[in-house]
Formats: structure tokens, C-alpha cells, sequence
């Protein structure tokens, strides 16, 4: 069996893994980019410390709920809960359900 160690060979099996490697590095700084813009144009909901939790739920599931339910995006980041679209209405209202969770 022989190997074949040309230049060109090694940096053909060698450039697959960094083209794969940069993919994903630009696709992640695609979603924070995103994620920054979304905060920077987004209304920060004040959720006091000990109902964060129960509010943004584990992963996220009870805002991407809550924004099913208003139609209103509503994020997380950074540990704090952003509403970054919708109608005014629809921000209203999830502002509402925020509170109702929070008071219940």
C-alpha cells in the first residue's frame, strides 16, 4: 500500500476539516450577530432575579411558548428576557402574561 504524501494531497485532506470548521464559526456568528441586533432593537422586560427561571423556563420553552401564543417574538439573552418583534398589541399582551406569571 503507499501513501501518498504530496502537498497536494495533504492539504486536500486537510482543507475539508477547515472549510467545515469555518462554516460553523461563521454560522455562529451569524446567530449572535442576529441575536445582538434582536437586543439592541428589542423592549428588555423587567423579570425580577427569582422569577427568571420560571419565566424564560428550561431552554427557553416558556418564552418560545409565550411567543407562540402572542405572536410577538420574546428572547433571551444574557439571562435577561427581550421582546424584539411584533405588533403592539402583541408585545402588550405578552407583557401582560409575563406579569400574570410572575404574580401567580
Amino acid at each position: 500500500m503507499t501513501v501518498d504524501l504530496s502537498a497536494d494531497s495533504i492539504r486536500s485532506q486537510c482543507e475539508l476539516p477547515h472549510l467545515v470548521f469555518l462554516y460553523f464559526f461563521y454560522q455562529q456568528q451569524a446567530i449572535e450577530q442576529r441575536e445582538q441586533e434582536d437586543c439592541l432593537s428589542g423592549e428588555l422586560v423587567e423579570v425580577p432575579d427569582e422569577y427568571k427561571g420560571l419565566v424564560i423556563g428550561k431552554g427557553g420553552e416558556t418564552l418560545a411558548k409565550l411567543s407562540k401564543k402572542t405572536g410577538s417574538k420574546v428572547i433571551r439573552k444574557k439571562g435577561e428576557v427581550y421582546i424584539v418583534s411584533g405588533t403592539e398589541e402583541q408585545r402588550r399582551q405578552a407583557k401582560v402574561l409575563i406579569k400574570i406569571m410572575i404574580v401567580s
